[in-house]
């Protein structure tokens, strides 16, 4: 490998601890660390592998290039290095060969590291991460909004580093590598993934710890109760009477077909989903649906499909059965099979008195797909009787709402915008899903 010098590698600059990758390496050997310390006067290294300390013998340091030997497994390798943007890249010979091999300082890591990720929830776009050493070991702090959240895991293997940590009760997975002076990688968690980049903030002798909290930026949070909306009221008032309840909405996925009614099956018959962190069913297979549905417990409606009119009006006279008033319905667009049910379903809501709304799913990227949206559902169903509406406007619920980004909610939903949807056909209540403990400021 020939890479061009830019500078000389200076003494501080090689000092210190150097986690290395060489994927071609024999098992075992192929990550490990190089120490170049100083003692008496003079640079040494030391390659330590397998729980071993080996002694790096001929070591030489030319303006950006290392060198030295080191004899493994009673074999004697030679390996040349040479320093750029703070690694060391290069080859390691032996006698079966010339393999790469590249470094990066250990140390680099350690510090505060500014990290963005557009696509996380409100409130998660960014935050702090803070690797320090505590009793000789590299550990991991993230920090958001003043809370401050141990990792778990932390694996540093040369320029990969990963690790895992609970944000708001669910456990994530951080997978990174070090390019260019920034940390690059993946988060992953149970409902998807995002890109993550993180840069590095201050100098070694000022590192946050994130162990003593000296000042907070937590922002606080107020919520406000309605007076006499309680659960205690709500009991009590279903109670009394037989008849539905519009104040009690449940939510119906009708995304189920069968080969019977559609000529196929619909999640039904599904994969195993990979867990984010857990790989002990990662090949489990699939389910075929019919009479192996993957589940706990099966329908005793066999599995049947939510397009059926006889499903449909069984669905519905169960939900009022059970003083119900409201069916909050899964909808995933014009023509999926969630929109195909739609009419049949306002139908027999009506027949039994109950009333419907759209849970609207993730299915939007912009503001104008999303009015697109709208405009179809008040265009084909804003007229049935069936559809609930308080105060004359139709209510929905967003699912996976932090995809748009505040101001472009403000957009369509303050009033004084000039794209705004108030008082036009478009108008309604939305309900945004609240998933962290920062929606109530978005809100």
């Amino acid at each position: 490998m020939v890479v061009s010098c830019t500078s000389n590698v200076k003494d501080q600059e090689l000092l210190g601890t150097w986690n290395y990758i060489a994927n071609d390496a024999s098992y075992g050997y192929q990550a490990g660390k190089v120490i170049f310390y100083e003692e008496g006067g003079f640079t040494k290294a030391r390659v330590e592998i397998q729980g071993n300390r080996i002694d790096a013998v001929y070591l030489k340091i030319e303006g950006n290039n290392v060198s030295f030997s080191v004899r493994v497994e009673h074999e004697q390798s030679s390996i040349k290095l040479e320093f750029k943007d703070n690694k060391l890249i290069g080859t390691l010979h032996g006698s079966e060969g010339t393999i790469g091999i590249s470094m990066v300082k250990e140390e680099t890591l350690i510090g505060t590291w500014n990290y963005t990720t557009e696509d996380a929830p409100f409130g998660f776009q960014t935050g702090k991460v803070i690797f320090y050493e505590e009793e000789g070991t590299t550990k991991a702090k993230i920090k958001i909004y003043g809370f401050t959240i141990d990792t778990e895991h932390l694996e540093i293997d040369g320029a990969k580093v990963s690790c895992t940590a609970v944000v708001e009760h669910e456990q994530i997975s951080i997978k990174l590598e070090m390019k260019d002076n920034q940390l690059i990688g993946w988060v992953q968690f149970s409902d998807g993934g995002m890109a993550i980049e993180m840069v590095k903030k201050g100098a070694k002798g000022n590192v946050e710890t994130g162990i003593a909290e000296q000042t907070s930026d937590r922002t606080e949070i107020k919520t406000v109760a309605l007076e006499g909306i309680g659960r205690t009221n709500l009991v009590d008032e279903v109670s009394k009477s037989d008849v539905v309840n519009d104040k009690v909405h449940t939510f119906y996925y009708g995304w189920y077909a069968n080969p019977e009614n559609d000529g196929r099956y619909s999640n039904w018959n599904h994969p195993v989903i990979k867990h984010w962190i857990d790989t002990t069913w990662d090949h489990a297979g699939s389910y075929p649906g019919g009479d192996d549905i993957g589940a706990n417990f099966y329908p005793q409606m066999g599995s049947y499909s939510s397009t059926h009119p006889e499903i449909i009006d069984t669905h519905m006279k169960q939900i009022r059965d059970a003083g119900i008033g409201v069916v909050a319905i899964s909808w995933w667009g014009k023509g999926h099979l969630t929109d195909q049910s739609v009419p049949a379903l306002l139908d027999a809501a009506h027949k039994y008195g109950l009333k419907l709304a759209f849970h609207i799913e993730p299915i939007y990227k912009t503001v104008a797909e999303f009015r697109g949206h709208l405009e179809y559902i008040s265009a084909n169903y804003g007229q049935h009787p069936a559809l609930y509406k308080v105060n004359g406007k139709p209510m929905y619920y967003l699912y996976n709402s932090f995809k748009l980004k505040y101001e472009e909610w403000q957009s369509m939903l303050h009033p004084d915008s000039v794209s705004t949807v108030r008082k036009t056909p478009l108008d309604g209540i939305f309900i945004g899903l609240w998933t962290t403990m920062f929606d109530g400021e978005f809100v």
